[in-house]
């Protein structure tokens, strides 16, 4: 019978990003620090963590909860006995074409590997398994004139982008 008690957050770092000014376009935007859920996520898989730096600057980091849990707005973390509250539906007479999702890679292993949502073979996610076992996961881009090459699982100015 599976555990009832609070998972910690998971260590699966997705996105990082420097967070809009006040008055910006973005959905969400680093009010304080710690773990926030994340608005454009429905199903509670995903929580953002706002960092201040000192500079006096927020960044936000997107991360992803274990398998099987979703992120508790009241606790602030993954846990494996919260009920996300179903997606509220709404139904349209227009038709609607199917829209494409990207899956998003998920680490398993150290590496280095292709950013499954970048078009251009400009930016990658390095994997790291920690000494404890969490798996840590970043997305970075390649410099300008470069792009992924993932036989070689690096940046490089000769390579062709398939």
């Amino acid at each position: 019978m599976p555990s009832t008690e609070p998972v910690a957050p998971s260590t699966t770092e997705t996105t990082v990003s420097t967070t809009v000014p006040s008055g910006g376009t973005d959905k969400f935007s680093c009010k304080s620090v710690g773990r926030q859920p994340d608005p454009s996520q429905p199903d509670c898989t995903k929580y953002k963590y706002c960092l201040l730096t000192a500079t006096n600057e927020f960044l936000e980091y997107t991360f992803y909860c274990p398998e099987g849990t979703y992120f508790d707005p009241t606790n602030f973390r993954c846990s494996i006995s919260y009920n996300c509250p179903p997606p509220q539906t709404t139904i349209s007479t227009k038709a609607a074409a199917e829209p494409t999702v990207a899956t998003p890679f998920v680490c398993t292993t150290n590496g280095r590997y292709s950013n499954p949502l970048s078009t251009g073979c400009v930016a990658y996610i390095m994997c790291l398994v920690t000494a404890t076992g969490d798996v840590l996961q970043y997305n970075f881009e390649c410099p300008s004139g470069y792009r992924f090459n993932p036989t070689e699982a690096k940046c490089a100015s000769d390579y062709v982008c398939v």
